[in-house]
């Protein structure tokens, strides 16, 4: 079973990379530690760009793919080409702070990672299989996260990636 599989896509990753908000800007996107690029429909500014980086839980009577409507700020972006090509839902732009790293979980579905700024300490680990992945910058990913999985940012700075829900 393939746990992380490198993609052969072909995108801007230079024009992804400018498009990309400084969210370590923004006091609401720290809170959040990300912002919404996809969100649910009838959610209005501010919430429409922190709806859906909580764990699902928080959000009873939704599901991942209610998340399907892009944020005003990624209109005519390449994340948006992306989403589209990709069919992807719930997607936001997270961010890990140096030295942290997520609890050990499982995740609904399958994702697409596209690691913006990373670091060599930054590893997608699965304890079940005793495996773990180093994600490159530029490069596009589909990443079991139904299995048990955790994600450590042991490096000294902020990694950022643009993260969506595959159900296809």
């Amino acid at each position: 079973m393939k746990l992380v599989e490198e993609l052969d896509y072909q995108f801007d990753f230079e024009k992804l990379k400018k498009e990309t908000p400084d969210i370590l800007t923004n006091s609401l996107y720290c809170r959040f530690s990300g912002i919404s690029i996809q969100h649910r429909p009838d959610i209005f500014p501010p919430w429409d760009q922190v709806d859906g980086l909580e764990s699902l839980l928080l959000y009873k009577n939704y599901i991942e793919k209610d998340f399907s409507i892009i944020n005003t700020k990624f209109k005519n972006t390449e994340f948006e080409k992306i989403i589209q090509d990709f069919n992807l839902v719930r997607s936001r732009l997270m961010i890990l702070n140096l030295k942290s790293c997520y609890s050990i979980h499982q995740d609904p579905s399958w994702r697409l990672h596209i690691p913006i700024k990373t670091n060599f300490d930054c590893l997608f680990y699965y304890p079940d299989h005793n495996k773990h992945f180093h994600l490159e910058e530029g490069k596009i990913y589909k990443v079991n996260t139904t299995e048990r999985h955790t994600f450590i940012n042991a490096g000294q700075n902020v990694r950022s990636h643009f993260i969506g829900c595959l159900y296809n």
